[in-house]
């Protein structure tokens, strides 16, 4: 189990990494880490710590971006 879930971190990692690389940004939830209890010093680095996802989301949402649900 634990050799499955260092396969999944290193994949999750090389893909923000390579995003990274591509021009995307990346922005934790303050709240969420806290409510969660994660530690700042594991985000990755270029992975900024915003204080609430609402206040990023409405930020982005001025400049004219808009959020699209990717699950479906």
């Amino acid at each position: 189990m634990r050799c499955i879930l260092l396969f999944i971190i290193c994949f999750a990692t090389m893909g923000v990494s390579f995003a990274q690389a591509a021009g995307a940004k990346f922005t934790a939830c303050g709240q969420a880490m806290k409510f969660l209890e994660i530690e700042k010093e594991i985000l990755l680095p270029g992975i900024k710590l915003a204080y609430s996802a609402k206040t990023v989301i409405s930020t982005y949402s001025r400049k004219g971006f808009i959020i699209t649900d990717v699950t479906d």
